[in-house]
């Protein structure tokens, strides 16, 4: 059993990559008092925006997770890459989780129910061992999402749409006013 549980959260959560994306968040928020611009407070709530809740919100939970509604490929596929700008780790496990969350809502099995408190629903669900994630959330929770190439590409970097849009807007700054 023990070994099962760790065995199955290694595989479940990208505990490190949580982490270094919770810091960088961190020092992004310090950073802001020292190098704001209504200019990049404009452009990061237009980005948020589109990335929490067009592709989270509305892709991953009301799409993906829930199946609310239908739309094309293109559509579907802008709200995965809309979606992994919201840094939420690989799409296929953000959906196999909250399928799993929604299988077992605040009952053992639960992955971040708030019966274990606050913080464990909001953060530590993510940065701690977590029993209730199985190595295979997502042959259990999403395998009709997993057999399309796409979504495996995604989920397997999802980190990629938010590091070529900070080289792109980088690029577009140093060219617009340079280095200040």
């Amino acid at each position: 059993m023990i070994v099962e549980s760790i065995e199955s959260d290694k595989n479940a959560v990208n505990r490190l990559g949580t982490a270094i994306v919770m810091v960088a968040f961190l020092f992004g928020t310090i950073a802001s008092f020292f190098f704001f611009t209504w200019t990049s407070f404009s452009t990061n709530s237009i980005i948020w925006f589109i990335a929490n809740c067009y592709g989270v919100g509305v892709g991953y939970h009301r799409l993906f997770t829930h199946g609310s509604f239908e739309t094309t490929i293109w559509v579907k596929r802008s709200m995965v890459i809309a979606g992994c700008l919201a840094l939420q780790g690989s799409f296929l496990r953000w959906v196999a989780m909250h399928r799993q969350h929604h299988k077992f809502t605040d009952k053992n099995g639960d992955p971040h129910s708030p019966l274990h408190g606050a913080w464990w629903a909001q953060w530590f669900w993510m940065l701690l061992p977590n029993p209730a994630i199985k190595a295979n959330v997502i042959d259990e929770n999403a395998s009709e999402l997993a057999a399309d190439d796409f979504y495996q590409f995604m989920s397997k970097y999802w980190w990629l749409p938010s590091v070529t849009l900070n080289i792109l807007m980088f690029c577009i700054g140093w060219y617009c006013g340079g280095w200040r």
